[in-house]
């Protein structure tokens, strides 16, 4: 069996960037608007939101 035709699946995923897009990862969130910004709001106010306060 000659496993050399076949690539590892990583080989067929995009990059992923080294510091991912907040605002391109929120419009993936399969919830209202809304939800996304009451979830931004939560995560902030955490502290665990890129560039909010501790």
């Amino acid at each position: 069996v000659s496993a050399a035709r076949d690539p590892p699946a990583q080989s067929h995923r995009p990059a992923v960037p080294p510091m991912p897009s907040y605002e391109q990862d929120m419009s993936r969130w399969n919830c209202s608007h809304q939800q996304r910004i009451w979830m931004k709001t939560e995560m902030e106010s955490l502290g665990l939101w890129p560039g909010s306060r501790p």
